[in-house]
């Protein structure tokens, strides 16, 4: 570890909480975090995007998408972030700007996947198979739900999840101090979140990419899988799940 986590480690050692941050400062974190949650499910439940979007209003659609559903997940790594970016802490700098930085270098990554499937939702479309609900049809929509259930039967799968439900451990061995250090940090916990969840949200395509049912669904499963004390149990129920629905959707198709 760097100088600069020293203090961080220390804190950490002598068993730092999120109460390290001020019952004020925790309710403006958690407050912002679920109005910005918040603000991205009644945008995309009036129905912004159009049935032809251009490249640019889909990402958008998709980063609205991320925002809404892995908010919530990542409220204990914000809080733990807020903590431990305190001064007192040997963080060194204001836990809200801290925050503000590690969440934009956290969603810069779900912007990068959002391209991609921006993209790919757009040449689905372009030849026909993705229909007018945004959802591809059997036999195609079985084989993406069986793959992504094998997914999280996968032993990268779990080590992502092992990663996304342990914020602390991640920032005692890794943090950096600055605001660099604050997006780096971001962008770092984005990729492993990314493997972890990127099979489930390309279930939109067979689900229906603007059904708001789906999403809240997927939205409470990626909770539990994140904050849940038999979360990894449960997301290797879930791609059992998958698999069989799958291979009943492929033979009903």
């Amino acid at each position: 570890m760097s100088s600069a986590g020293i203090g961080i480690a220390a804190a950490g050692s002598a068993g730092v909480s999120v109460s390290g941050l001020a019952r004020a400062e925790r309710w403006i974190l958690v407050g912002s975090a679920l109005g910005v949650c918040g603000l991205a499910w009644i945008v995309l439940s009036n129905g912004v995007v159009g049935s032809s979007p251009s490249v640019v209003t889909a990402t958008g659609m998709w980063l609205l998408m991320m925002v809404a559903m892995m908010m919530p997940a990542t409220l204990p790594w914000l809080l733990a972030m807020g903590t431990l970016s305190k001064p007192s802490l040997g963080g060194g700098s204001l836990p809200g700007a801290s925050v503000g930085l590690f969440t934009v270098g956290y969603f810069s990554v779900w912007l990068a996947f959002g391209v991609v499937g921006a993209t790919l939702q757009l040449g689905l479309r372009g030849v026909g198979v993705l229909g007018t609900e945004l959802a591809l049809a059997a036999p195609l929509g079985g084989l993406v739900l069986a793959a992504g259930g094998l997914y999280q039967m996968s032993a990268f799968k779990a080590a992502c999840l092992r990663h996304c439900r342990n914020p602390m451990s991640f920032f005692l061995s890794r943090w950096r101090n600055g605001p660099v250090g604050a997006l780096g940090m971001g962008f770092s916990h984005g990729v492993f979140c990314l493997g972890c969840c990127w099979a489930l949200m390309l279930l939109g395509f067979v689900l229906g990419l603007m059904n708001l049912v789906w999403m809240a669904v997927l939205t409470v499963v990626v909770c539990i899988e994140n904050l849940a004390p038999r979360g990894p149990a449960v997301s290797r129920a879930l791609g059992i799940g998958l698999i069989l629905l799958g291979v009943v959707v492929v033979i009903a198709g």
